[in-house]
């Protein structure tokens, strides 16, 4: 099996992250001579006690190609589910698959492959900030990490700054925004876990660099949330497609 495919490069500008607010909601269309960028897809997948794959569900709408490409992949990964008092049982998880272009294009397809997966919530409602009129009046950018917690069903019980960069109305637009998400958390049987994840929101202007945020961390421009501790289900191999 492949694990590599090509897709329409218009099925890629409908994947990239938008994990930050912006003054315009379309991103510009990529010029014929400039490669994609790096796409990040999410998919849910049901395990059984084993770590055998039972469903496979992309997270956001996808193209069906995508959504077959995604499917065909995670398929053959072998998985270690969650445990319960010392047993492994039946557990639901999210994986945030990583794909970039291997530089091989026809016409405007372009051909991707995974380079890297990782287990976890996700989240399922995560409107962008409103991005603060003072900023839009001095054209300014910002960037903020929050520390977030939900409960097991993916509602936000607290969220602090854990840095910044640039003024406070970032801060204030991010932590607004973020208290009325909702997390899809992963499930051990049919109880969802509660956790705690760290969700980096940048704050860019078209034609302006976006901020960096300091002393960046692995995971910084995840597109998805990043978790603090283990996740309930690890990915043991990627098997022969992935």
């Amino acid at each position: 099996m492949r694990n590599a495919s090509r897709f329409p490069i218009r099925f890629h500008l409908r994947l990239l992250p938008f994990a930050f607010a912006a003054l315009f909601a379309a991103a510009p269309a990529a010029a014929a001579d400039e490669p994609p960028e790096p796409i990040f897809a999410v998919v849910d997948v049901d395990l059984d006690a084993g770590g055998k794959v039972l469903a496979i569900e992309p997270a956001d709408a996808v193209a069906s190609e995508m959504a077959e490409f995604l499917r065909a992949q995670v398929s053959t990964w072998e998985f270690e589910p969650a445990t319960l008092r010392g047993q492994p049982v039946p557990t639901r998880t999210s994986v945030t698959v990583r794909l970039e272009p291997t530089g091989e294009r026809t016409g405007r397809q372009v051909e991707v492959r995974i380079v890297d997966a990782a287990t976890g919530p996700r989240y399922r409602t995560n409107p962008a900030p409103r991005y603060p009129q003072a900023a839009f009046e001095r054209r300014d950018t910002g960037a903020v990490l929050l520390r977030v917690d939900f409960d097991r069903d993916g509602r936000v019980t607290d969220a602090v700054v854990e840095r910044s960069v640039g003024r406070k109305y970032f801060e204030t637009a991010a932590l607004n925004a973020v208290r009325k998400w909702t997390f899809q958390p992963e499930r051990v049987g049919d109880i969802g876990v509660a956790a705690r994840v760290l969700v980096p929101i940048r704050f860019c202007i078209q034609m302006r660099p976006c901020q960096a945020l300091p002393e960046p961390t692995p995971g910084d421009d995840a597109n998805g949330p990043r978790l603090v501790g283990d996740p309930v289900a690890r990915i043991r191999s990627r098997g022969p497609a992935g």
